[in-house]
């Protein structure tokens, strides 16, 4: 069993919505609740060796847009700041049409070994990538963008 499906077993076996994809790369659909709404914000999750450092890492990141003309960028540099384990960064993306791009992500990469000693941890930086992400969509775009 991979490290991250071991992190996430209690998750998978209380019915959240987690899909296992190729090569340990983990999908979970993660539910946001608000006081009158409960929002999901889709959280993508894998396994990271760098070899450099010789450390194990979980990378946790989502989806927020596509970056394209007129995007607010110092607005979004603005809403980073909120941030404390997480950042808003931009990534290469490929649209559905193959087209390569990039994306604007809420993403951070968690050494491996901090995570498993505590389980805690992990779950506030999914929950603070998701609520990210969802809230900047909210601001910048009126809701989800995909």
């Amino acid at each position: 069993m991979s490290n991250l499906k071991a992190l996430l077993l209690t998750e998978i076996e209380q019915g959240f919505q987690i899909k296992a994809y190729e090569n340990d790369l983990f999908g979970w659909d993660y539910p946001l609740k608000y006081q009158d709404v409960t929002r999901f914000q889709y959280v993508y999750l894998s396994e990271y060796k760098d070899e450099r450092r010789q450390r194990d890492y979980i990378f946790i990141r989502s989806f927020v847009c596509e970056h394209k003309p007129g995007l607010d960028l110092a607005g979004l540099l603005r809403e980073a700041e909120y941030g404390f384990m997480s950042m808003i960064c931009l990534k290469p993306y490929t649209t559905k049409d193959g087209i390569k791009t990039e994306a604007v992500y809420s993403q951070c990469m968690l050494p491996l070994d901090a995570v498993q000693n505590n389980k805690s941890l992990f779950l506030d930086v999914v929950h603070e990538i998701a609520s990210n992400a969802d809230y900047i969509e909210k601001k910048f775009f009126g809701g989800d963008t995909v």
